[in-house]
C-alpha cells in the first residue's frame, strides 16, 4: 500500500512520498544497512508550498531491531544535518582527498538507529522547489536581476571563474519563519518516516531528539 500525508493524517493513496536508497557509502560496515533520500510532502492548509526534506539515516551496527531510535539536528534549527553525519558523530569521517570516507568507530549508531536531516527547508539538500543559477566564487550569484558594479565586473573578468548549478529557490515564503513552525514541519517529516520505515519504530514509540545549535 502506498500512503500520501495531508494536513497531518496518513491516508491511503497512489502518491509514494519518500524517495530514497542504499547509498553504500560512509557506512561500509558488512550487513548494517543505510538509507538516504528525501520525504515528499504535498502543500496543506498549514503549508501552502511543497516540501523535499533530505534525510541520511543509518542502522544501529549491533542489534538495529533493539536499538533505540534517535534523530540528530544540527541548527536549532538551520543548518544541514549532514555535518553531525560526516564530522561529527555519525558513522564515517571524509579522508583527506575529499573524495572517499573512512569508519568511525566511535559513532552513536554503535548503539542506535540513527536519522539525520536537513531542515527546515533550503537548509542543506532539503527545498521547496529548484531553480537554476550562476554564481561567482568573487561576486556571489549572478543574474537579470543582479547587475555588477565596475569592479566586481571587472573581478569577474580577471578571474574567469563562474560556476553555473541548481539549488532551492531560498525564498523566505517556502519555508518555516519560526522554531514552532520547524517543529511542526519536522513532526509531519517523521511522521510519514516512520510508517515507511516501521521496522525501526521502537516498541515504546519514544524517540531521542538530540542536536547542537
Amino acid at each position: 500500500m502506498h500512503i500520501h500525508f495531508t494536513d497531518g493524517l496518513l491516508l491511503a493513496g497512489s502518491r509514494k512520498p519518500f524517495n530514497a536508497m542504499q547509498p553504500g557509502i560512509c557506512e561500509t560496515t558488512p550487513g548494517v544497512a543505510s538509507y538516504a533520500g528525501y520525504i515528499e510532502l504535498p502543500a496543506s492548509q498549514r503549508r501552502n508550498y511543497t516540501s523535499h526534506t533530505f534525510f541520511w539515516f543509518f542502522e544501529a551496527r549491533r542489534t538495529p531491531e533493539k536499538a533505540p531510535l534517535v534523530l540528530w539536528l544540527n541548527g536549532g534549527p538551520g543548518a544541514a544535518s549532514m555535518q553531525g553525519a560526516l564530522r561529527e558523530n555519525g558513522p564515517c569521517f571524509v579522508a583527506d582527498d575529499s573524495n572517499s570516507t573512512y569508519l568511525n568507530p566511535w559513532s552513536w549508531n554503535n548503539e542506535a538507529n540513527v536519522l539525520y536531516v536537513d531542515q527546515p527547508l533550503h537548509t542543506g539538500f532539503s527545498y521547496s522547489a529548484l531553480r537554476n543559477i550562476t554564481w561567482a566564487p568573487s561576486v556571489g550569484e549572478l543574474g537579470e536581476t543582479r547587475l555588477l558594479r565596475p569592479e566586481e565586473e571587472r573581478e569577474v573578468m580577471q578571474n574567469g571563474m563562474v560556476f553555473v548549478g541548481t539549488m532551492s529557490d531560498r525564498l523566505a515564503a517556502t519555508t518555516v519563519n519560526s522554531t514552532g513552525n520547524a517543529m511542526r514541519a519536522l513532526w509531519d517529516f517523521l511522521q510519514v518516516w516512520l510508517a515507511d520505515f516501521p521496522g525501526y519504530k521502537t516498541s515504546n514509540d519514544e524517540v531521542g531528539i538530540w542536536g547542537e545549535s
